[in-house]
């Protein structure tokens, strides 16, 4: 079983209610201290691994995006930004969001489905499909790049 600790309540240091802040193992201890402010989410059927291994497939593609500011040669470097992959659209990353993952737009009948025992994997995949990337949440990670063309991937 795997264990996901979760924001409980918005302050300065955890921004959004059901933010993932980290995937445990189910022998996983946390402090008093932790249990005060986050909530704990028992995953019933999933070790840790499998279950990072499917938070971290929802991960869009990130990619650096280069804008020239002319085509004349120049010891002006180019503008740099990170962009993101939202479903085919690239969008500037301007912030990236302290915790990536959330289950805030869940129901409360899909966190009942991976808590319970009895629940067929196929029911908690489908539940497990409504978690989230919080990239598109933030405001200021919404705009388009505009003309875009193929990013070439220099590694």
């Amino acid at each position: 079983m795997a264990q996901l600790l979760l924001v409980r309540t918005k302050n300065t240091d955890y921004k959004e209610v059901g933010d993932i802040v980290g995937i445990y193992e189910d022998k996983h201890v946390f402090t008093p201290d932790t249990l005060a402010v986050l909530d704990v989410m028992k995953v019933e059927g999933y070790t840790r691994e499998q279950l990072v291994y499917y938070v971290q497939g929802k991960a869009p593609q990130t990619e650096r995006v280069w804008r020239s500011k002319t085509t004349q040669w120049t010891m002006e470097r180019p503008e740099k930004l990170e962009a993101w992959d939202d479903n085919g659209t690239w969008r500037f990353l301007n912030e990236r969001p302290k915790y990536e993952y959330t289950i805030r737009n869940m129901t409360e009948q899909e966190k009942d489905v991976l808590t319970d025992r009895d629940t067929s994997s196929f029911e908690k995949l489908q539940a497990l499909n409504h978690l989230e990337v919080t990239f598109g949440m933030i405001e200021k990670n919404t705009e388009a790049v505009p003309n875009v063309q193929n990013p070439v991937v220099i590694r």
